[in-house]
């Protein structure tokens, strides 16, 4: 999952209803030197009005276990000037919280996760710029800092971590994108659970064996499930 954060000023504040407007993401070009067109969502924003969550920095679950929702979206749509959320905050502790930070202007950002699923290159200003034309939209999050763009290094180790780093990042959201389908093969919803699963099995080193699925038995094999072991086995070998 790809997270971007936007122009992080409220556009209006209903203090009765507890509500906030927001735009969450625009056609800026960000510190990866990628945009998302406003566009790029329209194609998603029913299927997420299905779980229309706000999450607390792109958790599905704070550290203590509990749920990390601190509210849900009322009304989601895209302009010319990017996309637009308005966000009914919950009325558990922690969105309380949450609402009185954003309330009072101590905090004002906010932040999407998406699976990028079409793009194009194009050269702006003698850079090479990625264009999102589609995407996925998986979640809005409330965060604390947005991404600063300056603090992207500019030595020749740094591009060239960067570089990798795109890579990696093309080959996961490639992966994402068959899991995905399998879902949809079988039926079911590839809900932000399930994202973050199939995230965390691209991080675990799995040269050194499985590290934390049950032995591949037949007793304990479920067979209307993807096959996430083997399937990532082999895509790191």
């Amino acid at each position: 999952m790809q997270l971007r954060e936007a122009n992080p000023i409220p556009k209006t504040i209903d203090v009765e209803k507890r509500q906030i407007t927001f735009l969450a993401s625009n056609a800026d070009l960000d510190r990866q030197d990628e945009k998302i067109l406003p566009t790029a969502y329209e194609k998603s924003l029913p299927g997420f009005m299905k779980n229309p969550v706000i999450l607390a920095g792109h958790k599905s679950r704070l550290d203590n276990g509990e749920p990390s929702v601190v509210g849900k979206a009322v009304k989601i749509w895209t302009t010319k000037d990017g996309l637009f959320v308005t966000v009914q905050f919950a009325e558990t502790e922690l969105a309380q919280d949450y609402w009185q930070l954003y309330r009072d202007g101590f905090m004002k950002a906010v932040s999407v996760g998406f699976i990028g699923k079409k793009s194009h290159s194009q050269v702006e200003d003698g850079e090479t710029v990625l264009v999102h034309d589609e995407v996925e939209l998986l979640e809005v999050s409330l965060v604390a800092i947005p991404a600063n763009r300056a603090a992207l290094a500019k030595s020749k180790a740094a591009k060239l971590a960067f570089v990798e780093g795109k890579k990696q990042e093309r080959f996961e959201e490639q992966y994402l994108n068959e899991v995905r389908a399998e879902y949809a093969a079988q039926g079911r919803d590839f809900d932000v659970e399930c994202l973050e699963f199939a995230e965390y099995l691209l991080r675990c080193d799995w040269e050194n064996g499985d590290p934390f699925l049950p032995p591949d038995d037949s007793e304990s094999k479920n067979d209307n499930e993807p096959d996430y072991a083997n399937r990532f086995r082999k895509d790191s070998a």
